[in-house]
């Protein structure tokens, strides 16, 4: 006979029930459940093997183990960050029995077959649960797609834009909410294809989801995450970077719109996205928010947080298991070996004590349940411990699913000089600290921005038009009544959504004009010809813009507008609003160059110029505005 171990307990939670009495029977030579009892059997009970191996747990729960479908494990190539043993160590401290591995944070990725074996090596002998893998879509591996599924990789994240990390970006909820709105058109076009988002903080998505969902009938699947649950923005401490996550996390108005969208079904599940990184990069030290990286790590925390939250509002947790458990099998693809008790299925368990309270910090030990002033996610208690209990462990790509996240820049001050003839249009930049850029152009359409150090190309320009890139297109250009003065009207658009905006004054300007400027802000850049500007983000949380061009005006909405002009070299300190619980939810926004407008044809030649000529780009929420070199207003 194959050896047994059996397992009792006063309350077992199986599918969809509160708890109850049970006993579950497993094969150790196959980890998988051979019977199960809704009684508590005693040692001894003829119905079971004499020499079967018993676990009673008394009155503590016996629960199925927890399904992650979104953790960062980072390995190979960051495994300083998180890798295979850490991180499903932490992950089986926290009763999750399975983990899904994203693909784009490692080096290599998981965007084909050589690379993810080459992952596979690297978690043999690691790991101490299971392991699935996503796949990463990404330009030029479509090819790779059906061999990645062949070997076991069932989904496939990709992103909707090129998707250059900036560690201090915070997206406004337009964002998420564009960003999902896309998705949906494209599912009508493709309704046979299930898609997944990862990952949502903005509550104005939600009517998004909840019309894709029910009256288009699309199949569309959504995770939120559990600090989105149980943090607000405005209980974030100051100098704390470890709350640092994209997106971020929101008010608490938006966290009560997403509970809500949890318990009627519009959100599916709940899952970690589980990011760290090394300690430097953190900055916990400095206390740097704006340079930190931006990933919060609640892997083993996360049955754990919520259900602390789930109690507080009266929810049964049976419910925190279907939305941690049996709902992220299914978007993995497990359901027919995890996310429940049932007989047949893997014997992924873990033991719940519902009664233990314990304060996450910084330097607990999680076994003894010590804790000190340093908060890790707050200073709250927690209720709610688990202990993994059987399942064998494994790291096959067998149980897989969708991706996530972004190829990150190295978090520095950003302090960069741009040299070369810019483009005729490009997106948004965070250039690296103290690293000269040139502008390249490799093709009639397309340039590059390359490091002059490292020889790394830190975008790319193209002529294609994006939806989801915010462009400037000239409508009008005309003399102005002054002699020397050039008017250009713009018309900027973000998908459908277009705003006006007219630039008057002399030829020889360089005009910056960025909307709601906030700490954790992200500025973009263009540069004049010639005139070149550099820029700091101050440890004291200003901005200090140095200009070194002559008859220069920069206008700065940070919230309050200041102008300056200059003769010859000139320099501005803005002062950003104070930290609020706003300050996520905009960066700041726009960036508009005219260079050399002197040399433009006469009215006659400019009517024939294309009104798709692009001069610029801006990021964030779009709005109307004039702006002219001796009276700013904005409307």
């Amino acid at each position: 006979m194959a050896p047994t171990k059996v397992f009792t307990s006063s309350r077992v939670y199986f599918p969809d029930e509160g708890p109850s009495p049970g006993t579950i029977e497993v094969d150790l030579s196959t980890g998988k459940i051979t019977k199960i009892q809704r009684i508590k059997a005693q040692k001894g009970d003829s119905n079971y093997e004499a020499d079967a191996e018993w676990v009673d747990v008394g009155d503590k729960a016996i629960i199925p183990g927890l399904i992650d479908a979104h953790v960062h494990l980072n390995e190979p190539g960051r495994t300083d960050w998180e890798g295979f043993r850490t991180g499903t160590q932490a992950a089986a401290s926290g009763g999750c029995t399975t983990v899904v591995e994203m693909p784009l944070n490692s080096l290599p990725p998981t965007t084909t077959v050589a690379n993810l074996n080459t992952k596979l090596n690297s978690a043999k002998g690691q790991c101490w649960t299971d392991v699935g893998y996503w796949g990463g879509v990404i330009p030029g591996n479509s090819a790779d797609l059906q061999p990645l599924v062949a070997a076991g990789v069932k989904g496939f994240k990709c992103f909707l834009i090129e998707s250059g990390v900036e560690s201090s970006m915070a997206p406004p909820e337009s964002f998420e909410t564009d960003a999902i709105k896309l998705v949906v058109k494209l599912l009508q076009k493709y309704p046979l294809l299930r898609c997944h988002i990862v990952h949502l903080s903005a509550h104005s998505a939600i009517p998004v989801i909840r019309h894709a969902r029910k009256e288009l009938k699309l199949p569309l699947t959504v995770e939120t995450c559990f600090h989105y649950l149980t943090l607000t923005s405005n209980e974030i401490p100051k100098g704390q970077p470890q709350f640092k996550c994209c997106p971020p996390v929101r008010g608490a108005e938006n966290q009560e719109k997403i509970w809500e969208a949890l318990l009627d079904g519009t959100i599916d599940m709940v899952v970690s996205d589980h990011s760290p990184c090394v300690a430097e990069l953190k900055k916990l030290e400095t206390g740097d928010f704006m340079e930190a990286w931006g990933g919060i790590s609640t892997l083993g925390l996360g049955i754990s947080l919520l259900s602390t939250a789930a109690r507080k509002r009266g929810i049964p947790f049976e419910r925190v298991l279907t939305w941690c458990s049996s709902n992220t099998a299914l978007h993995a693809g497990l359901a027919d070996r995890k996310g429940g008790l049932a007989v047949g299925k893997d014997a992924d368990l873990a033991v719940w004590d519902s009664e233990v309270e314990f304060t996450s910090s910084n330097n607990s030990d999680r076994d003894d349940r010590e804790h000190d002033e340093h908060q890790y996610i707050d200073n709250r208690s927690r209720s709610g411990r688990t202990s993994p209990m059987a399942g064998p462990s494994s790291a096959s790509p067998s149980s897989n699913g969708f991706p996530d996240e972004k190829r990150a820049l190295s978090p520095e001050a950003r302090a960069s000089t741009i040299t070369g003839e810019p483009p005729s249009y490009h997106r948004s930049i965070i250039p690296r600290e103290d690293v000269t850029y040139t502008f390249t152009r490799i093709s009639p359409s397309a340039m590059v921005l390359k490091s002059e150090v490292t020889g790394e190309c830190i975008y790319h320009i193209s002529h294609a038009v994006d939806l989801w890139n915010p462009f400037v297109w000239i409508t009008t250009i005309r003399r102005g009544q002054e002699d020397g003065e050039v008017v250009a009207e713009f018309e900027m658009g973000l998908a459908r959504r277009r705003a006006r905006l007219a630039l008057r004054g002399q030829d020889d300007m360089l005009v910056n004009v960025v909307k709601k400027a906030a700490l954790w802000g992200s500025l973009n850049f263009q540069f004049r010809k010639k005139r070149p500007l550099t820029w700091t983000m101050q440890k004291n949380s200003t901005i200090e813009c140095h200009l070194v061009s002559p008859h220069t005006s920069l206008a700065v909405f940070a919230p309050t507008i200041f102008a300056t002009n200059s003769d010859s070299t000139g320099s501005l300190t803005v002062t950003p609003g104070g930290h609020n619980r706003e300050v996520f939810d905009h960066i700041i926004t726009s960036l508009l160059l005219v260079e050399r407008l002197r040399q433009l044809p006469d009215k006659e030649a400019m009517k024939n110029r294309r009104t798709n000529d692009a001069l610029g780009a801006s990021w964030g929420r779009l709005f109307s505005w004039e702006v002219d070199l001796n009276t700013l207003s904005l409307s």
